[in-house]
C-alpha cells in the first residue's frame, strides 16, 4: 500500500532474505527520506544548542550582575539597599545602632542568599546578630552593621572609603542631618 515500515533485528541479512523472497526485490530507499531525517536532526540540535547557549548566558548575566556593588539610598526617612535579586526599604524609625565594624562576625547559615567569589547578597544568619540582610564583599573591611528593631542589615564595598562615607551619611541622616 505504499507504507513503509522500520523493523530492528539482531540477524538483519536473514530478514532481508525472507522479506525479498516473500515481496520481490525491494526498492532502495529514497535519499529524500535521509535527506529530510537529517534536516530534522539538525533543527533539533541547533534549538537544542540555542536553549542551552540561552541558559548559561542567562546564569552568565545573573552572577554577573549580583556581583555588582549594592545600591545604596538614604534620606531622612531611612535607607534602600538594592541589588539583582535581594534588597529592602528601612525605616530610620527601625535603626537601633549604627557601627563600623572591621570584622564581619561569623556567618552560621545562608538562609536565602547569595554566595559566589566572596560576594554575599541576601539573608543570612550570623553569631551574635541572628537573621538578617548582607551585601557585603567579604574580607573587605569596614562593614557599615545597621541594627534594627528586628534583625540587621550590612553593607559594605570594595573600596574601603565609599563603606566609611555610607557610614557617615547613615549616621548624619539618623540624627536628623
Amino acid at each position: 500500500g505504499g507504507s513503509r515500515y522500520r523493523i530492528g533485528t539482531d540477524e538483519p541479512a536473514e530478514l532481508v532474505r525472507a522479506l525479498e523472497n516473500a515481496l520481490g526485490p525491494s526498492e532502495p530507499v529514497s535519499a529524500e527520506v535521509d535527506e529530510e531525517t537529517a534536516r530534522r536532526s539538525q533543527r533539533w540540535a541547533l534549538a537544542l544548542v540555542v536553549v542551552v547557549v540561552a541558559i548559561v548566558a542567562a546564569v552568565a548575566g545573573m552572577f554577573y550582575f549580583q556581583m555588582q556593588p549594592p545600591d545604596v539610598m538614604v534620606s531622612r526617612d531611612g535607607f534602600t539597599v538594592r541589588s539583582l535579586f535581594y534588597g529592602d526599604d528601612f525605616a530610620m524609625d527601625d535603626v537601633t545602632e549604627i557601627t563600623l565594624e572591621e570584622r564581619l562576625p561569623r556567618i552560621e547559615v545562608r538562609t536565602n542568599g547569595f554566595a559566589a567569589g566572596g560576594v554575599l547578597r541576601g539573608n543570612f544568619r550570623l553569631t551574635g546578630l541572628g537573621v538578617g540582610k548582607l551585601f557585603v564583599e567579604r574580607g573587605v573591611a569596614p562593614y557599615v552593621v545597621v541594627r534594627l528593631r528586628d534583625g540587621f542589615v550590612i553593607v559594605n564595598f570594595k573600596d574601603p572609603e565609599a563603606s566609611r562615607a555610607l557610614f557617615e551619611e547613615l549616621v548624619a541622616a539618623r540624627s536628623g542631618w
